[in-house]
């Protein structure tokens, strides 16, 4: 799964949003039976919690952010921030490693916050 993935989820959520919508102006008062499936229908996507989907989803949300989550880049990131200046030659093994090492922790915090919620 990816963020495009994520995205196009987000879309369809937006519409699944309207199907409700959508049913109350198809209600037809000579045909009670086709009302009442359109009830069954509307109960049944009132118990989906499709706020909470999209928010989880959306770029703010636990998922998102563990999606767009990039181990490589992050480690490159604080190996510049944190060691550039200690990460020379014989150091440089050591000090990749623990900007793996952090790259990793973080991964693992945001996988356990999408995991709790």
């Amino acid at each position: 799964m990816d963020v495009s993935d994520l995205e196009a989820l987000y879309r369809d959520l937006d519409e699944l949003n309207s199907v409700c919508e959508a049913a109350d102006d198809t209600y037809d008062e000579k045909n009670e039976n086709n009302n009442d499936d359109l009830e069954q229908l509307k109960e049944r996507f009132d118990g989906l919690s499709i706020k909470w989907l999209k928010e989880t989803i959306s770029e703010d949300g636990t998922l998102y952010q563990l999606v767009a989550f990039d181990t490589e880049n992050e480690s490159l990131d604080i190996l510049q921030r944190k060691y550039a200046l200690e990460a020379y030659d014989e150091n440089l093994e050591t000090y990749v490693e623990k900007a793996m090492d952090s790259a990793n922790e973080i991964y693992s915090s945001l996988h356990n916050a999408f995991d709790e919620e």
